[in-house]
């Protein structure tokens, strides 16, 4: 409805397209965040070889699925990218595979309910 009225009918295919590509920040902070560890570990020599490895995949998908399906191909292969990327490769580079489990552990909601509780704590009223 927001394509339409702010750029009308012509790009209404358009909706689609931002549909997925919402999953893509999704993916791109986790890489965000793996990549600040990996600074704080001094472990960036294995930065080159993630981004490598994203590019081809990018690369690739793109070339299958942009003839197929247009910009919702590119689309596709932008998000899948950022998961493959993001969070496959951190299990098959051995040095990363801790944080990467750590991470994949933040994306439970048990988890993330259980830190929420032990950081805020019982609530205690005073005595009277």
């Amino acid at each position: 409805m927001l394509v339409r009225i702010l750029y009308g009918d012509a790009y209404q295919d358009a909706v689609v397209i931002l549909q997925v590509l919402t999953w893509f920040t999704a993916f791109s902070y986790i890489g965000t965040v793996r990549n600040i560890w990996m600074l704080a570990e001094n472990q960036q020599k294995y930065l080159w070889i993630i981004n490598g490895i994203g590019a081809i995949f990018n690369i690739l998908l793109n070339f299958l699925l942009i003839p197929v399906l247009s910009g919702v191909g590119a689309a596709i292969a932008s998000v899948a990218t950022q998961f493959f990327t993001n969070v496959v490769v951190g299990f098959i580079l051995k040095p990363i595979r801790p944080n990467n489990r750590l991470m994949m552990q933040s994306l439970n909601p048990r988890v993330l309910i259980e830190l929420t509780r032990s950081l805020v704590g019982p609530k205690t009223t005073p005595a009277h």
